[in-house]
């Protein structure tokens, strides 16, 4: 084992904290890239349903209009990334199950954009689906990740 290991190699230690801090920080950097993994996932599952036919490729804009198309399936996950890393305990139980829902609802999601199921719901599907996962995983996070014990 290397004494000195090259920089960014080297564990870092929270001396005087203990295990409960580093599992808190492991915990709330899964939620953080577990959230960006399956958000650019939906995102794409998204953009691959839309017609592009009438889209201007060449013109100026078109890079930028292509991004704010994209963003509307990651909002769930922004907001639910936000609340969840403020929520978020020690505990592995409560995030695995929340891993769970997370995974669960970008498939739900994923089915409802490809086949087109959420075009008959509510006149404006997408936004139905972006407002049922964000109140999905907000009740997901506080169901599963506050640590109701600490709570008294």
């Amino acid at each position: 084992m290397l004494r000195n290991p090259p920089f960014g190699l080297r564990r870092r230690t929270t001396a005087g904290v203990g295990p409960d801090y580093d599992r808190l920080v492991i915990n709330r950097t899964f939620l953080l890239w577990l959230h960006v993994v399956l958000g650019v996932a939906l995102g794409i599952a998204y953009v691959s349903t839309l017609d592009y036919s009438h889209f201007r490729w060449w013109s100026r804009w078109s890079q930028q209009a292509l991004l704010i198309r994209c963003f509307v399936p990651v909002v769930p996950y922004l907001i639910s990334v936000i609340f969840s890393r403020r929520v978020v305990t020690q505990h592995r139980i409560g995030v695995v199950i929340f891993t769970v829902v997370l995974v669960a609802g970008t498939v739900a999601a994923g089915y409802c954009y490809i086949s087109r199921f959420s075009d008959g719901i509510f006149g404006s599907g997408t936004l139905a689906v972006v407002a049922i996962q964000i109140i999905i995983y907000i009740l997901a996070a506080i169901i599963l990740l506050v640590d109701w014990r600490s709570r008294e």
